[in-house]
Parts: C-alpha cells; sequence; structure tokens
C-alpha cells in the first residue's frame, strides 16, 4: 500500500475512505447495505490507472521479482479477461454477462469467500 500511496495519492484516499465503511458495517456501526454503495462509490469515481506504468516503473529500486510456481497471471483490464480467468478456474462470474458487449462497468462483484 505504500507504492500506492506514493503513486497514486487519491486513488488510495477513495479505497481508504471504503475501508472506513467497511470497518464500520463490520463493527455493525452501519447497515450492511451500505457497503455495495460505498463500493460502486469507490469505483465510479475512480480514474483508470496502469499497474506497471504508474506505480511499478516508479518504485522499481524498491522493489523486485520472485518465481512463484503455480500462479496463474491474467490481466484483468476488460470484463471478458474476468470471466475468462474464472471460467479456467471452473468459476461463474458473480457480474451479468450480458454487459461484457457493452462499456466496462466500474465495479465488479467480489466474493468476500475468495479474497
Amino acid at each position: 500500500m505504500d507504492f500506492g500511496r506514493q503513486c497514486l495519492p487519491e486513488m488510495m484516499y477513495k479505497f481508504d475512505a471504503f475501508l472506513m465503511v467497511l470497518r464500520a458495517v463490520r463493527a455493525g456501526r452501519l447497515e450492511p447495505r451500505y457497503e455495495g454503495s460505498a463500493l460502486a462509490t469507490v469505483y465510479n469515481d475512480l480514474a483508470p490507472a496502469d499497474f506497471s506504468i504508474d506505480i511499478l516503473q516508479h518504485v522499481s529500486e524498491r522493489s523486485m521479482v520472485l518465481r512463484m510456481d503455480g500462479v496463474d497471471w491474467c490481466d484483468w483490464g476488460r470484463p471478458q479477461r474476468v470471466t475468462e480467468t474464472l471460467a479456467r478456474l471452473g468459476r461463474r462470474p458473480l457480474f451479468q454477462s450480458e454487459h461484457l458487449g457493452a462499456a466496462p462497468e466500474p465495479a465488479i462483484a467480489v466474493d468476500a469467500r475468495y479474497m
């Protein structure tokens, strides 16, 4: 997160605001319905960012690469790539497939059991 704060502070501020809502929901101070709307607000307001260009290129002197066997990588720049990855894993997306032909949705539902 330090790299994110250094390179994309405005984006990280939005995630910090969401984290505050998430913690309040988990602690019972807010109703669970606020979690989804807070997440949608974050993603609706996010500017696009390229992890390699916007972060990695700026912190290369403070980062390293490690080989990892059994790990699959996919650039999820398009909803179709998310769907393809889930299909390889034998999973179905939690978002509607009819959205794949349209402009990308600002948020993708995430199953918290796999976070």
